[in-house]
């Protein structure tokens, strides 16, 4: 049996914003309908110091919100506005 205790996740919600996790490997949820964020589309970006780095967007798969994956640190969730009206 292992020691191992494991804290809710909704404390990892409460990372300051300015923190970097270094490679986060699982994707955020979608606010919505608590979906994983899938990968969209990955293109070269240059940082502030002028480097190249490797950006990605994900979405989730139903629509409902996207965010950014820049040198292993994800950004906020965006939820998409309602388009069915």
């Amino acid at each position: 049996m292992s020691d191992v205790s494991l804290e809710p996740t909704s404390d990892l919600h409460s990372i300051p914003a300015g923190a970097a996790v270094v490679d986060d490997e699982r994707p955020p949820a979608c606010p919505s309908c608590n979906k994983r964020l899938v990968i969209l589309a990955t293109h070269s970006v240059r940082d502030n110091t002028g480097a190249m780095v490797r950006q990605q967007l994900w979405g989730c798969p139903k629509g409902h919100s996207t965010a950014t994956r820049r040198a292993g640190v994800f950004s906020a969730v965006s939820v998409m506005a309602d388009l069915a009206g």
